[in-house]
């Protein structure tokens, strides 16, 4: 007969030191304007591209801006160009905020802009033919952001829940 199998070795472990892992920090909370900004906007994508619009039944670029921001009492200029002059600069891409204005052109010119949603997006209204659309930021209709500007500039100080309500 065959010994009976031995029990292994004991093992001896040594415990690896971990360093703890950062805790995340919570993305800040955005003034309540801009979530009013953002949800406008998304409820406007699917509505047809209409030259010179500026109501739900169909919008320029510059009509869609305008229209949402009214939502939040901020009136604008009726076009691109000029909007581009109102708010404050924005000169970090990494510090655009959801409900910042985008604009895009060709040689510095501003011939467009949308309206900044987070992650690299932005929703706009393209050109005739197309509906209001959320898409990446990088460039439409092949122009070139050329600027960016922040309209709503109050924002939640810390992260805790949002102040009551009365």
């Amino acid at each position: 007969c065959a010994a009976p199998p031995q029990a292994p070795d004991p093992v001896t472990r040594t415990p690896v030191p971990v360093s703890p892992l950062p805790s995340p920090q919570p993305a800040p909370l955005l003034d309540p304007r801009r979530t009013q900004v953002i949800f406008t906007a998304m409820q406007m994508v699917g509505v047809p591209y209409l030259w010179g619009g500026s109501t739900p039944a169909g919008f320029d670029c510059s009509g869609l801006v305008g229209y949402v921001f009214r939502t939040i009492g901020i009136d604008l200029p009726r076009v691109s160009r000029a909007m581009a002059n109102e708010g404050t600069a924005i000169t970090d891409r990494a510090a655009l905020v959801e409900g910042d204005l985008v604009f895009f052109g060709k040689r510095g010119r501003v011939d467009h802009v949308g309206i900044y949603v987070g992650e690299g997006k932005f929703v706009h209204a393209p050109r005739t033919g197309r509906d209001v659309t959320c898409g990446a930021a990088a460039g439409a209709s092949g122009t070139l952001c050329v600027s960016a500007r922040n309209l709503v500039v109050s924002r939640y100080p810390g992260t805790g829940p949002l102040p009551p309500v009365f």
